[in-house]
């Protein structure tokens, strides 16, 4: 795949719960990375994630990188969908990665607001 080619936008998603000031794109190397190592990740749930998450939660030490979890859960198990959103770029905000998972996260929840306006700890 070209450089070109593995830009190429496949997927815009406007995420209306957070005020982020440009869209969430999926680019066609990301969603190769997804297909070849995390084979159960479908499309639409990566999609419905982005646009309607449960929560949000800033990466606990990549700065810039958001990780959303999505109400869609791995078919047969109780992990949901998670996807990695590298942020503030100039040119728009990116999927890095998306997978199924139950782990604790890690980070301040940015989605939706805890009362005491976030929290550092896990969550």
């Amino acid at each position: 795949m070209s450089e070109d080619e593995s830009k190429k936008r496949i997927v815009v998603v406007n995420c209306d719960k957070l005020s982020l000031d440009k869209p969430v794109y999926l680019c066609e190397g990301s969603w190769k990375h997804i297909r070849d190592d995390h084979k159960e990740v479908s499309l639409e749930h990566l999609e419905r994630a982005l646009h309607d998450p449960s929560k949000v939660v800033e990466h606990h030490v990549r700065p810039n990188n958001l990780i959303f979890e999505g109400h869609e859960k791995k078919e047969g198990s109780e992990h949901p969908i998670r996807v990695a959103v590298k942020t503030g770029c100039h040119d728009g905000n990116f999927v890095s990665t998306a997978y199924y998972s139950s782990d604790k996260l890690k980070g301040k929840q940015v989605y939706p607001l805890l009362e005491d306006g976030g929290d550092d700890k896990e969550l």
